[in-house]
């Protein structure tokens, strides 16, 4: 102990109460009240399904590939891919998060003065950490669903958040459009 308690022993939380709070958190996660988040990936950069890649160029050949989609003359561009060659697909992937786009009186002091902006903060399953370590950014879904989305930054590391620090993180974000 730090010395302020000199007449108390160590304290301990005992493993029910532990229990009983990641029984309540994951079912904040899993709930409906739960935020549905895209978590957008680098793109990946495929060659071209429907004509034969150059290789020398780093274009299109502008030869037709053998049952490709769109059958075009040799010498044009190609309608898949604009004679590129290559094709950018992105990548995303779904999560269930909460959100918080206020900062909580209930966050650590040293966490409230890390982003004194309060711009946003997530809470998710750890297990989850590797999909946002890979993530460049993160699309939130507002309140205005189909019409208008938040972009946010991943602001410093992750940090194990609640009971025991094994089961959620707790991630910054700084807001990046939308």
């Amino acid at each position: 102990m730090s010395g302020l308690f000199p007449h108390r022993t160590a304290f301990s939380v005992p493993d029910a109460l532990i229990n009983e709070y990641k029984w309540i958190a994951d079912s904040l996660l899993d709930s409906n009240d739960a935020t549905v988040c895209k978590l957008i990936y680098p793109p990946k950069h495929d060659e071209c399904e429907n004509c034969i890649y150059s290789p020398q160029t780093n274009r299109s050949s502008g030869i037709y590939k053998s049952g490709g989609l769109y059958p075009f003359t040799t010498g044009t561009l190609c309608p898949f891919c604009g004679g590129e060659g290559r094709l950018t697909i992105p990548q995303e992937e779904a999560v269930r998060v909460r959100f918080y786009a206020k900062p909580s009186k209930y966050l650590s002091l040293e966490v409230r003065l890390a982003n004194p902006d309060g711009k946003a903060y997530l809470i998710a399953y750890i297990s989850d950490l590797p999909k946002f370590q890979r993530a460049v950014e993160i699309v939130v879904n507002s309140p205005l669903r189909g019409i208008k989305q938040w972009k946010y930054q991943f602001d410093g590391g992750p940090q194990p958040h609640g009971l025991g620090h094994d089961r959620y993180f707790i991630q910054l974000l700084q807001r990046s459009g939308g």
